[in-house]
């Protein structure tokens, strides 16, 4: 009998030992800062990164967090993405946030974003038209009203001003550009009025 007894402590300790272990594994997961527990992680090396404007370089990690994601260490709001970008709440099947900004990297868009103001991407095509005006030898206010004219509301003009000040694009990223310079120049003038196109954004 006292070992029946004993076996039947010995089960009810073990049970309430296991409870206790979730409510602690419960108790990790609640408190974990920005969702630190299972984590949804991807990865690019397309496109490129400026926050706060400085230039991050590739590959990038991009691993999802509360309210957004962590980008090589760098948290980007979800709820300040511009509202082109933004998930709607109410459809289930649209892609998590972290596989979108992957996938618009792949695809050679670049994101930017300020801690103070917007977030948001960009295509390829406007990014060599800013990286044209950073690299010209326009002074800072002239470099500024170019940027304004990229045609992207969300950034304001003292986001454009920190990003001339600040960003420090490596020479990768310039050559990468530079052929759509060149072949810019050598096309007929007049056939760029014709069109109205600037020959910057050919």
């Amino acid at each position: 009998m006292r070992m029946l007894s004993l076996l039947v402590t010995l089960l009810a300790l073990q049970s309430n030992l296991a409870w206790a272990a979730d409510d602690a594994e419960l108790a990790l997961t609640a408190d974990a800062p920005n969702g630190e527990v299972n984590q949804q992680s991807e990865s690019s090396n397309g496109g490129g990164v400026i926050l706060d404007g400085r230039y991050i370089a590739p590959p990038y990690n991009i691993i999802a967090v509360a309210e957004g994601v962590e980008l090589n260490g760098h948290f980007v709001p979800e709820a300040r993405f511009n509202g082109r970008s933004r998930r709607r709440r109410d459809d289930p099947k649209q892609v998590e946030f972290a596989a979108r900004i992957r996938n618009r990297l792949d695809d050679g868009a670049w994101l930017l974003g300020w801690k103070e103001g917007e977030y948001g991407m960009l295509s390829d095509s406007r990014m060599s038209d800013i990286v044209y005006t950073l690299s010209s030898e326009s002074s800072g206010n002239e470099k500024i009203d170019e940027l304004e004219e990229v045609g992207a509301p969300w950034i304001e003009r003292a986001d454009w001003r920190q990003l001339v000040e600040r960003c420090d694009l490596p020479a990768s990223v310039l050559d990468q550009c530079g052929a759509s310079f060149d072949m810019a120049s050598n096309v007929d003038p007049e056939l760029l009025a014709s069109i109205r196109v600037p020959q910057r954004r050919l």
